[in-house]
């Protein structure tokens, strides 16, 4: 986009862009649910609503996804050769890199901890108390820990090579449930009360954090972490932009894409259409 200046309305706002789709990478592999749902939704609506968030890497050359895998995989699916993207720095303290762990239903634990066994290898299966497992868990010493919520009963899941291969046997451990069943993706701090629910969900799987040098390295070395296991809290996200298909396909250059782009952001802040709220705020139509 143009330089802003000093009198320039978009001074204070996010910084949206259209950006050449081909660089756009992702540092997760996608949800294959859920780029459905979002496909489906997009060939009705004909509109982008949330642009994915994106951190130019590789000197600027590429943008790697931080949140909407599955937005960007759809707009792919959906023949655009360009997206619509909100760019962040990666190194800002308003960026921080958390973890989500998964909750399954639908498969028994025990089946699921049988399945996590056949994948052979290395992979050792020690079962510890949930304290033990907290703390390899933050000190990084464990691939991942599985919770049976029948029993409570939690697992170490070891492996001990370097980074890269760990996330590629994270990969298979997540696609022994992946497309299989509905994955919920929770907040690490609710580990205990769900050890001890024995409701619906069957199995909890808590994965250690990663830094962020860690997810770009990843990345450009195009080794993807299961879908849903990153969660980056961006500080200032841009929501309901609500930009046509149609531009996102087109063969018009970007330098024009993104000057149409402009006038609508300028059209919305002239028409008192661009609210910050401060508070944290709950959507009901995602």
């Amino acid at each position: 986009m143009p330089t802003r200046t000093a009198l320039d309305p978009f001074e204070n706002l996010p910084h949206i862009e259209i950006v050449h789709l081909k660089d756009v990478v992702l540092h997760e592999d996608h949800d294959e649910r859920r780029a459905e749902r979002i496909v489906a939704r997009l060939k009705d609506e004909e509109i982008l609503r949330n642009p994915p968030v994106v951190a130019p890497i590789d000197g600027g050359r590429k943008y790697m996804v931080l949140d909407g895998a599955n937005r960007t995989t759809a707009l792919r699916l959906l023949g655009c050769r360009d997206a619509l993207v909100q760019v962040v720095d990666y190194a800002s303290p308003d960026v921080v890199l958390d973890t989500w762990d998964h909750l399954i239903a639908e498969m028994s634990g025990g089946h699921l901890l049988d399945q996590v066994r056949d994948i052979g290898g290395d992979l050792r299966l020690v079962e510890m108390t949930v304290d033990k497992i907290d703390d390899l868990l933050v000190r990084r010493e464990i691939l991942c820990a599985v919770t049976t919520m029948g029993d409570g009963r939690t697992w170490a899941v070891r492996q001990g090579l370097d980074l890269r291969s760990q996330v590629i046997y994270l990969n298979r451990i997540v696609a022994v449930y992946r497309g299989k069943v509905e994955i919920y993706r929770v907040d690490a701090e609710h580990i205990r009360n769900l050890a001890r629910d024995d409701r619906r969900p069957t199995a909890l799987i808590a994965f250690p954090r990663y830094t962020k040098e860690e997810i770009v390295s990843l990345t450009l070395a195009d080794v993807k972490l299961p879908a849903g296991i990153t969660r980056h809290l961006i500080g200032g996200r841009a929501l309901r932009i609500n930009l046509g298909l149609e531009l996102l396909r087109s063969d018009m250059s970007l330098k024009n894409k993104n000057l149409q782009l402009r006038d609508i952001i300028r059209q919305k802040v002239l028409d008192k259409k661009v609210r910050f709220y401060r508070e944290p705020t709950f959507l009901f139509d995602e």
